[in-house]
């Protein structure tokens, strides 16, 4: 029954768990805004118009046309397989399983555009209903950690739906752009001139990103992503 008071310094700085809390914050968002952006500047993508990828601002092949050519022999072709597609994944892999021995699922935590949208959704959920997600049997204590009491409204819903519907949109947009020209796209987009191919992506991503961020986004984290697997391999 005894209320928790947050740990502040004398001076008014914030303790070291708010402040964790705040570059978290700042983690996720950076990450986000860096999945939003990555193919605009090509950082990470594959193109299939020009049927190659990108990565840091510079194509990435991986030597199919030059073998169909016959400029490079199956020898080559092989070597380049190896060494710019299998050794990347492995390497990413590898630490990624590193990462998760040494500090546990920080990715998840910290960097995952996924699972910001997770929280995000679980607080909003947790204002209309008092539980994180539809299929827990119990409600969460009425009260944030310090102590601050919490009262469930169920016109959170009217934030809460509209929200995910409008993360899945940004996803299934983003996602396009990690397959076709990004400027293509958004000029598409913003001048309503999408062709059809686009449209029906878009418009399906939406859909399914809706449904797995309102009723099955925990489980796309426990069962299908591939991120999750490679950290799972450390325990």
């Amino acid at each position: 029954g005894h209320r928790i008071i947050p740990i502040v310094a004398a001076d008014g700085a914030r303790s070291p768990g708010q402040r964790r809390k705040r570059l978290r914050f700042y983690a996720q968002t950076g990450f986000f805004v860096l999945f939003v952006l990555a193919p605009v500047f090509n950082l990470l993508r594959y193109d299939l118009v020009a049927e190659h990828a990108w990565f840091l601002g510079m194509e990435w092949h991986i030597g199919l046309d030059d073998y169909s050519a016959g400029r490079i022999g199956l020898g080559d072709l092989w070597l380049n397989i190896g060494v710019r597609l299998f050794a990347p994944i492995l390497g990413a892999g590898a630490a990624l399983i590193w990462v998760s021995w040494k500090w546990g699922r920080l990715y998840c935590g910290w960097l995952c555009p996924h699972f910001s949208v997770v929280e995000t959704i679980n607080r909003l959920m947790r204002r209309a209903i008092g539980k994180p997600s539809l299929w827990d049997t119990r409600q969460l204590p009425p009260r944030e950690p310090d102590g601050t009491p919490i009262r469930y409204d169920r016109r959170w819903w009217l934030i809460t739906v509209p929200l995910a519907i409008g993360f899945a949109f940004v996803w299934a947009v983003v996602l396009l752009t990690y397959l076709l020209p990004p400027f293509e796209i958004y000029g598409n987009l913003f001048s309503a001139t999408l062709t059809r191919n686009q449209f029906v992506f878009i418009a399906a991503g939406t859909v399914v990103l809706s449904i797995e961020f309102l009723f099955a986004r925990h489980l796309f984290c426990r069962y299908a992503c591939a991120v999750g697997f490679f950290q799972s391999l450390a325990w």
